[in-house]
């Protein structure tokens, strides 16, 4: 018996795989590594809604009958690490899907930013889609065919066209480069947040990236407290019944957290 699965790609075409229920989850991510000729796979992984409803990333290590319930299924090729700078990724064509990833994250809203970021933002990917602007090919409807901002207006499309205009000579890779050294300064790029109780049961938000940890309250976006990846020396599970897990840095512990629900995303 084989799992039938759907992969949704950045680039809104999709694959369609057949999966062994015996064989582990790292034979599809292999899979699409291949079809997609990725060497830097370390950024990436398969994202996915289990029979819970919640979140997560296929993991390599388990079977897929253990992770899947449904046939078919679907499953959304993403990016689980966000690199922390543009200059950390090798190859420009790795650094085009994460910049794939970003933009949805900033036309989804997951991925906050002021107004003139965003239309810098979205000048960038003009450059990146259209190259250089041409009077002659490029008249007042040529932004419509290229999505790069959530909500706009007729000023914002004019200063994006102006900015636009500045980018002359650049090539998609380098206009990619800039777009990710931008988007990369934003507080809450690539970042994954998990909702969880405190010890009075309230609601906040634990959020993951490559920074490394921190809390926020339940009027999100208030921080609470940080704790970077050079600190953080053990993330232990206490009481698995009582869903609560110890968080520790190099000097003493941090936070004790209790999940909302009894699964978590991986990665």
């Amino acid at each position: 018996m084989a799992f039938l699965c759907r992969v949704d790609l950045l680039d809104s075409s999709y694959l369609t795989v057949e999966i062994e229920k015996r064989e582990k989850g790292s034979a599809l991510l292999d899979h699409v590594f291949k079809a997609l000729n990725l060497s830097e796979t370390e950024y990436f992984g398969l994202k996915f809604t289990d029979s819970n409803n919640q979140p997560r990333f296929l993991s390599g290590d388990k079977t897929m009958k253990k992770q899947l319930k449904d046939v078919p299924c679907t499953f959304k090729f993403a990016v689980k690490l966000y690199p922390p700078s543009p200059g950390s990724i090798v190859e420009d064509y790795t650094r085009y899907l994460v910049c794939l990833q970003v933009r949805r994250d900033l036309l989804n809203g997951w991925l906050t930013c002021p107004v003139d970021a965003a239309m810098l933002f979205g000048s960038l990917v003009v450059q990146a889609e259209v190259g250089d602007y041409d009077q002659e090919k490029h008249h007042e409807s040529y932004l419509a065919a290229v999505g790069f901002l959530k909500n706009y207006n007729a000023h914002m499309l004019q200063t994006v066209s102006e900015l636009h205009h500045t980018h002359k000579g650049l090539t998609p890779a380098q206009a990619d480069y800039k777009f990710l050294d931008r988007a990369c300064r934003l507080e809450m790029y690539g970042v994954h947040l998990f909702p969880v109780l405190d010890r009075k049961d309230r609601i906040v938000y634990v959020a993951v990236s490559w920074a490394g940890l921190a809390v926020y309250g339940g009027k999100f976006p208030d921080l609470v407290r940080r704790l970077g990846l050079p600190w953080l020396v053990d993330i232990t599970l206490k009481q698995p019944k009582h869903n609560s897990a110890m968080v520790c840095g190099a000097i003493a512990c941090v936070w004790t957290i209790s999940y909302c629900d009894t699964t978590t995303e991986e990665g």
